[in-house]
């Protein structure tokens, strides 16, 4: 059974928004999708936490614009999961690995920095002038503490070790923040193809964007998205859930209004909190 890694994003936001910071949740497939996002902006920038569940786990993909905002989430966010009973285990593991890689990020902030792929971003403000680097680290939540995508501390253990350990553990990852009616979202850079991902309304853009630049083709912008690709949107299919909407049958998890959008029976949401 996949985790109920909604709830718990839903867990964090609340407790953000109960801190006076502004944060919103997405899915960025489909309704009660794999591919999550927790965004909170702020004055120093925009951080964002991407999620792709998967089968007992998920890989987390977290951003900031920069450190100031990273420090500025920190302080409200930190330690969260003490407040989470150890009989909600796997709850309690997973908002720790979230504040364990804010942590980390910020700890080597500057230094995964420097190798930001900067000529992608140049090309990619030709089509979205407001784009602004982000910097970020990808880490692996697991149900069971010994996986080795696992993360341990050793209590005790030199600061040097522990970050030489956890660079190998949390790779770097590099995303541009891109402005949206309903505010800016991480784009996150593919290596693999040297161009940013556009989700949601970003990517809802690109169709317009590249007429004003002759439909020239979207790689010479740097974006990997085929602008020919369906948008899901909240609206259109139900893909977002919104703050203060639920239908009253999903444990509270913000959900499109159940009488507004057309969803299956939340009856049988296999979301717990």
């Amino acid at each position: 059974m996949k985790p109920p890694i909604d709830a718990w994003l839903t867990f964090i936001a609340s407790h953000l928004r109960g801190k006076n910071r502004t944060c919103e949740l997405a899915y960025d497939d489909e309704r009660q999708g794999d591919l999550l996002a927790l965004t909170v902006p702020g004055e120093a920038g925009l951080c964002e936490l991407d999620v792709r569940r998967r089968e007992r786990g998920a890989s987390l993909v977290l951003c900031a614009q920069s450190a100031a905002a990273l420090r500025a989430l920190l302080d409200v966010l930190g330690p969260l999961h003490r407040s989470v009973s150890r009989l909600e285990n796997a709850r309690r593991k997973f908002v720790h690995r979230v504040e364990r890689m804010a942590e980390h990020l910020l700890e080597t902030f500057e230094e995964r920095s420097q190798q930001f792929p900067v000529e992608a971003l140049q090309r990619l403000r030709e089509l979205f002038p407001e784009a602004e680097p982000m910097v970020g680290i990808e880490g692996l939540y697991r149900e069971r503490e010994h996986e080795p995508e696992s993360v341990a501390f050793t209590p005790g253990e030199a600061a040097d070790k522990r970050l030489a350990k956890e660079a190998s553990q949390y790779p770097s990852r590099f995303a541009a923040s891109v402005p949206t009616p309903a505010g800016g979202r991480a784009a996150l850079y593919e290596p693999e193809r040297a161009g940013f991902r556009l989700v949601g309304a970003a990517h809802s853009q690109l169709a317009e964007r590249l007429q004003r630049h002759g439909s020239r083709a979207p790689v010479e912008f740097a974006v990997s998205n085929d602008p020919n690709e369906p948008v899901r949107t909240a609206a259109a299919a139900g893909t977002g859930y919104l703050a203060g909407a639920s239908c009253g049958d999903c444990g509270g998890l913000d959900m499109p209004d159940c009488d507004v959008v057309e969803l299956p029976d939340c009856g049988s949401c296999d979301i717990s909190t």
